[in-house]
């Protein structure tokens, strides 16, 4: 909990109030310092941890959905084949 001389949450974290930050959930991120939301991550990216401050590109030849969690939401690409 930051306290009241705290202007601004650490990058990977979101503010709910002027004095608190909330910590991004896996499948999400924040890049700004202060942000007062975290993202989702894009398609074809996917966040396993908390407080990311950015997404990992799924495989090459794999895609995901927004906000995925785990690399086991990367599955192969029409056309394409694989252990998925």
């Amino acid at each position: 909990r930051m306290t009241a001389r705290d202007a601004y949450c650490v990058c990977g974290n979101r503010t709910t109030l002027p004095s608190e930050c909330r910590i991004c959930h896996a499948g999400s991120y924040s890049n700004q310092v202060g942000a007062s939301s975290c993202a989702a991550c894009p398609a074809g990216t996917y966040s396993n941890a908390t407080a990311s401050t950015s997404c990992i590109v799924c495989p090459q030849y794999t895609e995901s959905l927004a906000g995925s969690t785990k690399i086991t939401d990367c599955t192969c690409m029409p056309g394409f084949a694989g252990a998925n």
